[in-house]
């Protein structure tokens, strides 16, 4: 039976916003939710979140033929991203981990346009993978620290001629641009899943205002200076900074945090605070100061925070008593369950322990209140079976050879399935509670994958090909080892119709009257 599947509805997004009659080949991979530790340092005497992380890798690439003499047209990579979602019981956190692009998507020679086709993908994708990871009463989270570089994921790009490198003022304005259509379409939807969105932005070293300037004028509203964390750390009472910063993997913040957490231990200090960071606005100042942010080139954090509705339930005070109360925790139990259930075995363990106790005082209910129905239906089981002896207490004696059993997979009590069934219902039930994509791999395929993309050449157009050509080869192999049956690689082709400017400002050869030119210290005469 086919499951639900998430990319088609992906699919439909980009063709929709890409130009039209422009074919593109979308390859989108994905890890399944698994443990991982709490972003944030406990608070002492609070456990940490119990947290579920997912990888999320998407590489667009188009057809193009090594020269022009070359008839046979092979697939080269142009672009990437890379989102890490982790998941809580009260925030989802998108972490814009790497994006980048090989330059070659200027070989489809298309007309200027605005917004660009990358930045459309980029802001579809992360749109779809909102839409589809939503939870009902939990907030939903974008991160991201744009620092300016030549190449983050195609090694050698930097030499391509066609690639556009942006600057550090630039590449923190393209975020922005990225992320405010986010903005824009949840404020202006009524009926939006959302009660507010906000956008956050933080520049070491500029002011308010200056920072500011970096965001779209038409939705200055829509952004603050500042950040979000005091909102989105879900820490009850007071907290420190050390206890409202998350840490990412590759992120300025948490090398600085590694660097304080180690002045804790040197110094001996017992309460786990730091010595010269005592407020959250300390640190943001201690920031601007870190080589990472001081080098000469300007950094941004940017935050988009989501806020769902919330429609909590309301009772008549007369019809309040106890059956109620066990029915609305039952159903709130069971709402909770329903939006997480990657959770739902936290709570799998105490449901049947009280279920048990619940059984239990019903039957000593019913015998109380009916003794002579209870009478009846004792004598006629006596009547009809007689009566079983004790068990003696008395242990039995094991006795013969012993054999070793061999281990079996936990398969969560699903009968006469083997491993491979097993994987593979556990692929498409994650495909069904949320977003992923059509190949599902482990962290370590995953890693293996990331990694050969890091050592390949994208410098010349042949290299280019032939490691584009390698490393869907490889992402190929990986999808098959954990049972992908259907073709890696989706072809789409773009359906907007592109504005093309044709205004004569921007367009053509500007001319000059001859009669209006006059060359320097010549005067002319009057006849």
């Amino acid at each position: 039976m086919d499951s639900l599947r998430s990319e088609p509805e992906l699919l439909h997004r980009l063709a929709s916003e890409l130009p039209k009659d422009i074919q593109f080949t979308v390859y989108y991979l994905s890890t399944p939710q698994t443990p991982a530790p709490s972003l944030h340092i406990e608070v002492h005497g609070q456990k940490p979140d119990k947290t579920l992380c997912s990888k999320h890798f998407l590489v667009i690439a188009i057809n193009q033929s090594s020269n022009e003499d070359c008839q046979e047209r092979k697939e080269i990579l142009v672009y990437a991203v890379e989102v890490l979602i982790y998941l809580t019981t009260h925030n989802i956190t998108f972490f814009i981990s790497k994006a980048d692009s090989t330059g070659y998507l200027d070989k489809l020679k298309l007309a200027k346009q605005k917004p660009s086709p990358i930045r459309t993908i980029t802001t579809t994708f992360l749109q779809f993978l909102i839409d589809t990871h939503q939870k009902v009463d939990v907030k939903s989270t974008i991160s991201l620290f744009a620092r300016a570089q030549d190449q983050y994921l195609f090694p050698g790009s930097v030499e391509n001629p066609g690639k556009h490198v942006l600057n550090d003022r630039g590449l923190i304005r393209w975020w922005c641009r990225v992320l405010n259509p986010i903005l824009e379409s949840s404020q202006a939807d009524i009926n939006s899943f959302w009660e507010s969105v906000r956008g956050y932005i933080i520049i070491p070293g500029l002011d308010n205002r200056e920072s500011l300037s970096y965001t779209p004028s038409r939705t200055k509203n829509l952004w603050t200076v500042g950040h979000p964390l005091l909102e989105i750390s879900g820490i009850k009472g007071i907290a420190s900074p050390r206890n409202l910063i998350p840490r990412f993997p590759d992120d300025p913040k948490a090398r600085f945090l590694d660097e304080l957490d180690e002045e804790i231990v040197k110094s001996g200090n017992s309460n786990g605070q730091w010595k010269n960071i005592k407020t959250l606005d300390d640190f943001w100042e201690m920031m601007a100061f870190r080589q990472e942010c001081s080098a000469g080139r300007l950094v941004g954090f940017i935050w988009i925070v989501l806020s769902p509705n919330q429609e909590p339930i309301q009772i008549e005070p007369s019809y309040i008593n106890s059956k109620v109360i066990t029915s609305i925790d039952n159903s709130e139990l069971a709402s909770r369950n329903e939006n997480h259930p990657e959770l739902l075995e936290y709570h799998t363990l105490h449901d049947k322990s009280q279920s048990r106790s619940i059984t239990c005082d019903e039957q000593v209910c019913s015998r109380s209140s009916s003794p002579i129905k209870m009478t009846h239906k004792t004598n006629s089981n006596t009547s009809s079976k007689p009566l079983k002896r004790p068990l003696s207490n008395k242990k039995r004696i094991l006795t013969g050879k012993i054999i070793a059993r061999k281990p079996r997979f936990k398969i969560y009590n699903i009968p006469n399935q083997s491993k491979n069934s097993f994987l593979k219902h556990r692929g498409d039930n994650q495909k069904k509670n949320c977003g992923a994509g059509q190949i599902i791999i482990d962290d370590a395929d995953y890693h293996r994958i990331m990694e050969l993309l890091l050592n390949l050449d994208f410098s010349r157009l042949e290299r280019a090909i032939s490691s584009s050509s390698r490393w869907i080869e490889e992402a190929r192999c990986a999808g098959r080892n954990n049972l992908m049956t259907e073709f890696w690689g989706q072809t789409i082709v773009g359906t907007k119709i592109v504005q093309v400017s044709t205004d004569s400002s921007s367009s053509g050869t500007a001319t000059l009257n001859p009669n209006l030119i006059r060359k320097k210290g010549v005067k002319t005469s009057v006849y």
